[in-house]
């Protein structure tokens, strides 16, 4: 993929304009069926991370624990359910241009794992998954899910500072070894998919 490309599209993944904090302020307390001041003792107006389905803040739980604070933006699931309608369709007329080609198990699998990324109850599900999946190795951490104050909207998680695997810079500058970094995310990632059976979608 050219440079050009890849620059554009790894945007999306946490850098998509944010919605005003009033929206996912609103969007939490419906979900948690509660003021913000009763579950956080601090709660970041601005978020960490921003991306296509969801945006990250920072907070505190009233114990003292910093949390990450994931929230679904209000009325993603209709531009989803458009979406999957638009795929469906294109997929139906290729299916009459390309007769040769089954196209009903794409549509299948479309229609059956994208919804799942709109519930953050199955995300921390997954999580809690693969955290016992790599237990016995130290040098693979998935934070902790809090569930008592996370819903099919909002994720509520324990917050683990680093430094983004693409910014070298930053990873050199704190004596981080690139080439080990690489071979970390090669093991972990194949050791999900060839002995977990696990496909993680979201590499990045």
């Amino acid at each position: 993929i050219p440079d050009e490309y890849v620059s554009a599209l790894s945007r999306l993944q946490d850098q998509v304009p944010a919605r005003p904090f009033p929206v996912i302020e609103r969007q939490v307390v419906r979900e948690l069926r509660r003021p913000l001041h009763d579950v956080f003792s601090q709660f970041d107006r601005e978020p960490i991370a921003s991306a296509s389905l969801a945006q990250v803040h920072r907070a505190t739980l009233k114990d003292g624990r910093t949390v990450a604070v994931k929230v679904q933006y209000p009325g993603i699931w209709d531009i989803v359910r458009t979406d999957l309608d638009s795929i469906r369709f294109l997929l139906r007329i290729l299916a009459v241009l390309e007769r040769n080609l089954d196209f009903g198990p794409i549509i299948e699998e479309v229609s059956r794992n994208v919804p799942l990324e709109l519930d953050f109850i199955n995300e921390g599900h997954n999580a809690e998954l693969i955290a016992a999946n790599f237990g016995s190795r130290r040098d693979v951490i998935v934070p902790r899910i809090h569930w008592a104050y996370t819903t099919r909207r909002v994720l509520v998680m324990e917050l683990l500072e680093g430094i983004k695997i693409t910014d070298v810079d930053s990873l050199e500058g704190a004596g981080i070894d690139l080439q080990a970094v690489s071979q970390l995310v090669t093991d972990a990632y194949c050791e999900q998919l060839f002995l977990h059976g696990v496909f993680h979608a979201d590499p990045h």
